[in-house]
């Protein structure tokens, strides 16, 4: 055995090493086809048995016939032994395939094995006949030393134009000598010929002659540049899924043509844009069906005819059914038109050319507005301010920011698509010029409603509807007549579910979709995903002119929809498991509160459904909210004192400027200006500059001259406070830190001193609306906190936009700041009273560990932990490179616990990245959902915090609520799914129908171009069904009583589980599915919306 295998090896290394060069192919000489040449000589070089010396031995290549030689690409010209270096191995490659093609088939272990086949060279009369049908295939000749690539124009190749069959033309006619076809293997030089004989009467024109061919010409008149049909369309498919320029397109071909630089062609760059950009105007059209309308101008398109319409979408006449609209109440949310608007600023474009020099070829055919009146329109309304969001999240796109225009025409695009399947809308895109404004927002929203009947309701998710739907009708109204909706439909206004966090508590409970009644599971962010897909692009389009920018956005918006119609199928059929798997979970959760609760459902119940019934009933979801507020307090306090003065018949009065209640309030002022002041000291004098320095010099006299009005005023309800003000004048302290001398800062005896109501009693009343007030702006600005953290780690890169985004997280620290403080100086204040008074004080001091939000990830994951601690992670660990300690170098109050990474000075970043880790860890351990503990300031209007039994029986309703709600949303995700599978298919056959309908032109190729059309739709249409067969209820109309049994029974059973589709730990626990019902009801685990694309 072993000396078989040592035989085997000597045997492998005595083999002949394949190394090959071939020579004498030289063709120089092509005037004689039957002059003997010598035979080719390969070299074969072997190493000796004792691997010291290479033995060459030479091998004569027999041809098979001497007429015809072999085209092979051989690339090396040395006759010597090649050495065996990987480079010289891989160079004699292709002379390793001409010897094997030459000498046959080889042996190898015995076996007959067959090589690939190279061609064999030929001379140049074959060459030129064997391409006469391809004239662009690339051609080699030897030229004595080497291969070099010749056109088959040089070798005496002419193509005749007009003569299918290849018969010779009677009456050709030469085009330019310097006639150039570009291919997708380069630049060719051709020899063209036109016809003018019989066979083209017809088509007499060169245009029309080429065009047959499948070359497109550059120029419509005496063109002498063309482009293959396969170049345009491979262009057109790369460019649409690859997002590849024009420009690094053309510099490929250059490339593939000659990369030395020895060929000189003309630049035909621009002749290439233009070409592309008419073909794919050509194919929108003849994908439109304009081909097909013979009595139809081209020219009298009408506005997005060419746009493809979103057959999940409800389209009245196309896919729904008849009597509609005399469903039952409760199946009406089944044709509801979901829309969502959104603006993206990455599409700009720049001060480059103009209608005039670059228009359209079919702006506001597809996508697009009409471009003419719509920039009429907004000449109008160039006064107009840009929109203002409550989260802010516009800044940090710079929609609002002065110079948001600059050098560009065109700061963004707004943009309308069904919100459910992310279909862009006909008409629905519109340039912006400056910021997000509400009248270019108010057009494209008329526009795309004029493309669904007004019976039909819609609900509109836009991230600013808080406030765009203040006044919205009486906006949509003003607009021309030609783009107002011919009815106004019925309108709800709804936030995307991500978005949603960065608005005011109540923008949450009002505007969210997870509480919305008919809106199943819909997220509203899947317009984000569009921005994802279109970005790309943004480079390109930048540097173009406005009409051809608009083509190519509706080119590429064209093909998301149709990709978004071949996706349909998987995605329903995703949707349908995952709500097929969480309803079940969810009822299960339901079922076990509505047991535990049992005598107070029927009243929680009523209360959501009167809320729904009617929007100013109390909202079941809202915490209770104080109605004690500083202004209230005031005006409590005017009405006792005026009552006061007439009870003792007193002069009247000035009671916005005299009153007791008017005197501390106008020391609270004193004291937040004070506070305000600490503030900016606090922020901006660690490194201030010169500008920084004096406007808070000048900030430092307004407020001294402010505080010696209010110590004149201050005499006179508190006389005591002159003496104790001149003793402590003789240590001068800067304005802000100035006693103010309030009632509870003064002794119980001082204070009595005082003539007069009972200053006491009056500061505690507005102390009491001040730690109010103070916890709700606290919450809110929590809430933008929480979203702009997101937002930046999720969307916000490079430099410039991470410096803004943290200009805003730093101001919004910074009120965070300001409002705890301003809430622990009323509490401190309160407790001092309330110690004097020996009365119950309801509000809890505030700590550091207190200030954090609802859904923080602090308090617990959401969706899953390991994402949350990923993103977390990526957050902190640069916060300790940076440094989170503020300028001041004190602990900020807002921060989120009480770990601050780097708190050591002879600490290194290295050794706090660790502590941060160790102790990050430990916190994600312990905090998952089931010991999630929510703030204090979360739970009571009042601020106490406490257990309750009216805290507890408000949480346990809005707990219910939520659970109610989410059950719900996941029962009408399920009619949803139903309805639109069956709308899908629907709308294939009212396609595939109209196709057909076109097949009556009479032209053999228009006809089976459209009965082609018809084809895929019903092809698609099959495909479709057979997907849903198991989840489709066959031949049920939703409404009929049929439908009704299904309502009782939810279809969760009727299509088998997908263990795939489904998490390990989804089993049938219900208590498991109550403890993770919290998880799903706010944000969903991908954190982009319910129902990603794959």
């Amino acid at each position: 055995m072993g000396s078989r295998k040592r035989s085997r090896k000597r045997s492998q290394r005595s083999s002949p090493i394949r190394t090959f060069t071939a020579q004498d192919f030289d063709d120089s000489d092509d005037s004689d086809h039957d002059t003997k040449r010598s035979k080719p000589t390969a070299f074969i070089s072997s190493l000796s048995t004792d691997r010291r010396r290479v033995v060459v031995e030479p091998v004569n290549l027999s041809i098979d016939s001497p007429a015809k030689k072999v085209n092979a690409p051989v690339a090396s010209s040395s006759s010597k032994p090649i050495s065996s270096d990987g480079f010289d191995a891989f160079a004699s490659f292709s002379a390793d395939l001409l010897a094997e093609e030459l000498q046959g088939a080889s042996k190898r272990k015995g076996k007959q094995r067959e090589r690939p086949k190279v061609k064999k060279l030929v001379c140049r009369e074959c060459i030129v006949e064997q391409h006469r049908r391809k004239p662009l295939d690339i051609i080699e000749k030897w030229n004595g030393k080497f291969f070099e690539r010749v056109s088959l124009h040089t070798l005496g190749l002419s193509v005749q134009l007009g003569h299918i069959d290849g018969s010779l033309c009677q009456s050709p006619r030469p085009a330019p000598t310097n006639f150039t076809v570009i291919h997708t293997n380069g630049f060719h030089r051709v020899a063209v010929n036109y016809c003018s004989c019989y066979m083209t009467l017809d088509q007499s024109h060169p245009r029309q002659q080429l065009i047959r061919y499948e070359w497109y010409p550059a120029t419509h008149s005496a063109p002498q540049t063309c482009f293959t049909f396969r170049l345009l369309e491979n262009f057109h498919a790369m460019t649409l899924l690859g997002k590849i320029s024009a420009y690094d397109y053309y510099r490929a071909l250059e490339k593939l043509t000659d990369d030395c630089g020895r060929l000189q062609f003309k630049n035909r760059y621009r002749s290439f844009r233009r070409a592309a950009r008419q073909y794919r105007h050509l194919k929108m059209l003849k994908r439109g069906g304009k081909g097909n309308d013979a009595n139809i101008d081209v020219s009298k398109t009408q506005a997005g005819e060419l746009a493809l319409l979103c057959p999940a979408c409800p389209q009245v006449g196309i896919n729904l059914p008849e009597n509609w609209e005399n469903t039952s109440t409760d199946k009406k949310f089944l044709y509801t038109m979901f829309l969502a608007v959104d603006a993206c600023f990455r599409l700009k474009r720049k001060l480059v050319s103009s209608e005039e020099a670059d228009p359209g070829l079919g702006t506001g055919w597809a996508y697009m507005v009409e471009d003419e009146p719509y920039r009429s329109y907004l000449k109008d309304r160039t006064s107009e301010t840009e929109m203002s969001s409550c989260s802010g999240l516009a800044a940090l796109d710079h929609a609002n920011s002065r110079n948001a225009r600059g050098n560009y025409a065109t700061s963004g695009v707004a943009l309308g698509r069904c919100a459910r399947h992310e279909m862009i809308q006909p008409n629905g895109v519109g340039d912006l010029q400056k910021g997000e404004r509400y009248c270019n927002v108010d057009w494209v929203v008329a526009s795309l409603l004029r493309y669904h009947d007004h019976k039909l309701k819609i609900c509109l998710s836009y991230d600013i509807c808080c406030q765009y739907c203040r006044k919205f009708i009486d906006r949509i109204g003003a607009l021309p007549l030609h783009v107002r909706p011919a009815a106004i439909h019925r309108f709800l206004f709804v936030i995307p579910k991500l978005h949603i966090y960065g608005h005011k508590l109540s923008c949450q409970l009002a505007y969210s979709l997870n509480l919305t009644p008919g809106v199943g599971r819909t997220d509203g962010e899947g317009i984000e995903r569009n921005w994802a897909g279109q970005g790309p692009i943004a480079t390109s389009t930048t540097e173009m002119g406005p009409g051809s920018r608009h083509d190519t956005l509706d080119d590429h918006w064209a093909n998301w929809n149709w990709r978004k119609i071949l996706g349909l199928g998987s995605l329903l059929t995703r949707r349908w498991k995952l709500t097929k798997t969480w309803l079940t979970k969810q009822q299960c959760a339901f079922d076990i509160l509505n047991r535990n609760q049992a005598s107070q459902v029927p009243v929680w119940k009523k209360m959501v459904e009167d809320f729904e019934a009617d929007g100013s009933k109390p909202n079941p979801y809202a915490p209770p909210t104080s109605t004690i507020t500083i202004q209230t307090v005031r005006e409590e306090l005017a009405r006792e004192y005026e009552s006061n003065l007439k009870t003792l018949g007193g002069p009247d009065q000035d009671l916005a400027s005299n009153g007791p209640g008017e005197f501390i309030l106008l020391a609270l002022e004193m004291e937040e200006r004070q506070r305000q002041l600490k503030e900016d000291a606090r922020v901006k004098l660690l490194r201030p500059t010169s500008k920084q320095a004096a406007d808070l010099l000048d900030k430092r006299v307004k407020l001294r001259r402010l505080l010696t009005a209010f110590e004149r005023k201050q005499n006179r309800f508190m006389p005591i406070v002159s003496s104790l003000r001149v003793s402590a004048a003789e240590i001068p302290v800067q304005p802000e830190n100035v006693p103010l001398y309030l009632p509870s800062q003064l002794s119980e005896a001082q204070v009595k001193s005082c003539t007069g109501p009972d200053l006491s009693v009056i500061e505690a009343r507005f102390r009491n609306a001040q730690c109010s007030e103070s916890l709700d702006e606290m919450r809110n600005q929590l809430l933008i906190k929480w979203r702009l953290r997101t937002y930046k780690g999720l969307h916000v890169r490079h430099q410039e936009k991470l410096r803004r985004s943290n200009t805003l997280l730093n101001l919004n620290e910074s009120k965070i700041h300001l409002h705890s403080q301003r809430y622990q100086d009323a509490w401190s204040a309160l407790h001092v009273l309330s110690l004097r008074t020996c009365t119950t004080l309801n509000w809890r001091e505030l700590k550091r560990s207190d200030i954090r939000c609802m859904e923080d990830p602090e308090d617990g994951p959401v969706g899953n932990p390991r994402k949350n601690r990923t993103t977390r992670t990526t957050e902190e660990r640069a916060e300790v490179v940076t440094g989170s300690e503020n300028q001041s170098g004190d602990r900020d109050l807002s921060s989120d616990n009480d770990f601050e990474p780097g708190t050591d000075e002879d600490e290194t970043p290295t050794e706090a990245l660790k502590r941060w880790q160790q102790k990050r860890d430990k916190i994600v351990k312990q905090t998952g959902e089931g010991k999630r503990v929510v703030s204090w300031i979360w739970v009571a209007a009042d601020g106490a915090g406490y257990a309750s039994d009216d805290v507890l029986h408000n949480s346990l309703r809005i707990e219910w609520a939520k659970t109610y709600a989410r059950l719900n949303r996941w029962k009408e995700e399920s009619f949803l799914l139903i309805e639109e599978m069956r709308r899908v298919l629907e709308a294939f056959k009212w396609t595939a129908s109209v196709w057909q309908g076109r097949a009556v032109t009479g032209n053999e190729a228009k006809d089976a171009y459209a009965l082609r059309q018809a084809d895929v739709y019903s092809s698609l249409g099959q495909k479709f069904s057979t997907m849903w067969q198991k989840v489709v209820v066959q031949g049920v109309e939703l409404g009929d009583e049929e439908a009704d049994d299904y309502e009782e029974e939810p279809p969760v059973s009727s299509m088998p589980q997908d263990e795939d589709e489904v998490d390990e730990d989804e089993g049938g626990d219900p208590e498991e599915a109550l403890n993770t019902g919290d998880e799903i009801s706010d944000v969903d685990d991908d954190g982009n919306g319910d129902f990603d694309e794959e």
